[in-house]
């Protein structure tokens, strides 16, 4: 993404951005947000077969053009000659992504032109977004090594306030670069490593959050020792405190027992509750102290100051939510969107809790837990290709945890004891809950080679294993999250904890989506059978149903269990498949299956059905479609099978809202799939 230059004022310079750490308050630096003055000296100008372009028009359609092609600047040539002014241009980010297009891997001449712009700009942010920019463009291992090592080299200097300002971005973009192939993760560390706890204080909340996130890549104990060293610094300490609560907080979730857990997770709190006495502005820190508090006091089963505590959680946590800012970071180092969501999800799960105060346990608090678990992942703030590594990091590690084996028992208890479960599925979750105990641990990962689940009670523990793994929100996911939440965004009904909740379905749902695009034949058996054709009758609406419902209650813990029902009565003058039944509202999930037409135009059919249980709740429904026709032989993109639909008649007052989701169903393994004709 290209860093948008907005045209300075003509004498303020624009504020710097708050970076993650930071402290709010004005940082010593000098930072041009225009061009410098023009030299005395005659720019030089470059005539070519196709344009003669001087250095100032260059500048002026870098200006212009928010993705200029190589063509719009003259070619690599026009670019060479005026390299030197063109790099200390406010626009310079923007030849990057013009030379992207010069050829694969970009010649040497190209490259140079990259690394002038790292070496020289004076700009903080301009060298950041370049180095973002690099992150996409066509270079060869040395190549990608070389503009490493440039960015690393000029983190050397920090001996101004200004200076310090510039390192710390070049800091970001080496640690940002460490994932392509050619570059060096041990560069970056080393680099890291020579910041001490005398260095500037920005500089040192920067180096403290990116070693937390370098410490996914092993777990290395030097990185902790790093951290410790820069938490002694009494103006910038917090940042590095948080990432230690942070590596306490991992370490209780993978613990392989229940005391264990508990015990670390009491860890985790104190060290939480340190970096938010050591940085007041670290909200997120006093509200995970909190959080984790009374979770463990809940799991404690000691009703002793239970409820407030409780009470206090929940507002932290939703306090956290609210003050989440999408535009206050580099586009590849911030909030991920799913952090919102997930902090809701903690303060609403956490509500749960304090419906049950009269019955605290470990079993009912799992949730909870499961739901902290995922906060942590949403929390690492790589929006990158490097960043879904560093997430799925944290998901490998949780997958085999204790917490698993317990968030799939507490599921199957709740199916079991819940009222509305008929007497058929009650009796199916006590056969599954005395496998489990027969199993004594699901955590094992399976031995290569051993034999596949063979009974059908088995496959359906199997699934449901599966269903309870952690997912990872990535870049796919989160743009349609955004383009779903930017449809639905003005409505009317689109307000307060209706909106929290709306996000989190939507999240969990385009999860629920990409969880079927990803799962093989094998892993189907047991409740997912209906997404691969299997030459047998076709697949039933309710297949879907129940594993929509499974998925939701084993991974959506912003609901609590009781709250997600199937087939509720008295909806809308029917029977909804799927309703969220919160205690302000209502949420209805539609269920579908299509065997004649399934693409947009065809789905729509169902439209007035799903807007037609939004009558005496909100005017926002869900409509989820098996289809078993269009996709068999070409499935489309995560992105290209979720949107919204909007319904109103001239008599409605205000429109009525669909957000859909399309499974594609029956189709075959990729390996039977063919290239289509174009």
């Amino acid at each position: 993404m290209t860093t948008e230059h907005p045209e300075p004022a003509p004498s303020k310079p624009t504020a710097p951005q708050s970076q993650p750490g930071s402290k709010r308050r004005p940082i010593p630096r000098s930072i041009p947000t225009r061009r410098p003055t023009p030299p005395t000296t005659r720019p030089p100008t470059v005539r070519s077969n196709v344009l003669t372009l001087s250095a100032d028009a260059l500048e002026q359609r870098l200006q212009s053009l928010a993705t200029p092609g190589l063509a719009d600047l003259g070619g690599l040539a026009t670019l060479a000659a005026v390299a030197e002014p063109l790099s200390q241009s406010v626009y310079a980010d923007r030849l990057v992504r013009a030379l992207a297009g010069e050829g694969e891997p970009l010649s040497d001449q190209a490259v140079a032109i990259i690394e002038r712009i790292l070496a020289q700009n004076p700009h903080p942010f301009v060298v950041a977004a370049t180095a973002q920019a690099v992150l996409d463009t066509p270079l060869g291992a040395q190549q990608q090594r070389l503009l490493q090592r440039r960015l690393l080299q000029r983190a050397t200097v920090r001996d101004t306030p200004a200076a310090c300002l510039m390192a710390s971005e070049c800091l970001a973009g080496g640690f940002l670069l460490a994932d392509l192939p050619g570059a060096s993760r041990p560069a970056a560390l080393a680099a890291l490593d020579e910041i001490t706890a005398d260095d500037d204080p920005i500089l040192i909340r920067r180096a403290a959050l990116l070693a937390g996130l370098a410490w996914l890549w092993g777990r290395s104990s030097d990185l902790e020792d790093l951290l410790l060293r820069l938490s002694q610094n009494d103006e910038a300490g917090e940042q590095a405190l948080f990432e230690l609560a942070l590596i306490a907080l991992d370490r209780a979730l993978a613990a392989d027992s229940s005391a264990a857990m508990l015990l670390g997770l009491e860890v985790a709190a104190r060290k939480f509750s340190a970096a938010a006495d050591a940085g007041p502005e670290l909200v997120e820190a006093a509200a995970l102290s909190q959080v984790l508090l009374a979770t463990t006091k809940f799991c404690s089963a000691s009703q002793d100051g239970l409820e407030p505590m409780l009470a206090q959680a929940v507002d932290a946590a939703a306090t956290r939510r609210r003050e989440l800012d999408r535009q206050a970071l580099r586009s590849w180092l911030r909030p991920r969107l799913d952090v919102e969501t997930a902090w809701w999800s903690l303060a609403s799960s956490l509500k749960g809790l304090s419906l049950q105060l009269a019955q605290p346990s470990w079993l009912r608090a799992v949730p909870v837990l499961e739901q902290i678990a995922r906060l942590r992942r949403a929390m690492v703030p790589l929006a990158s290709p490097g960043g879904d590594v560093l997430r799925r990091s944290i998901t490998d590690t949780l997958a085999l945890s204790f917490l698993r084996q317990e968030g799939l028992r507490s599921h199957l208890t709740a199916w079991r004891d819940d009222i509305s479960t008929s007497e058929a599925d009650r009796s199916e979750a006590s056969v599954l809950l005395e496998a489990i105990a027969e199993l004594g641990s699901v955590r094992s990962a399976p031995e290569e080679g051993s034999a596949a689940p063979s009974t059908a009670q088995e496959q359906h523990l199997a699934g449901l294993i599966s269903l309870s793994a952690p997912l990872s929100f990535t870049g796919a996911l989160e743009r349609a999250y955004v383009a779903m939440d930017g449809a639905v965004d003005g409505h009317v009904d689109y307000v307060g904890e209706l909106r929290n909740d709306v996000g989190v379905l939507i999240t969990y749902l385009t999860l629920f989506l990409g969880h079927c695009l990803d799962m093989t034949p094998t892993m189907a058996k047991g409740g997912f059978e209906f997404l691969f054709a299997n030459g047998g009758a076709k697949p039933l609406e309710e297949e879907l149903q129940r594993a929509c419902w499974h998925f939701l209650r084993l991974q959506a813990h912003g609901f609590p269990h009781h709250q997600i029902i199937r087939e509720l009565n008295d909806v809308g003058g029917g029977r909804a498949d799927i309703a969220i039944v919160r205690p302000q509202h209502r949420l209805v999930i539609e269920v579908k299956r299509e065997l004649v037409d399934a693409s947009r135009e065809g789905i729509s059919k169902y439209l007035g059905q799903t807007a037609a249980y939004e009558l005496t709740g909100p005017r926002i429904g869900f409509l989820v479609v098996l289809d078993l026709v269009s996709q068999r032989g070409w499935p489309l993109t995560l992105e290209d099978n979720c949107w919204v639909e909007q319904v109103q008649t001239p008599r409605d007052a205000v429109p009525r809202m669909v957000c859909v989701w399309r499974i594609p169903g029956a189709r075959r393994t990729p390996s039977a799939i063919t290239t289509p004709i174009q």
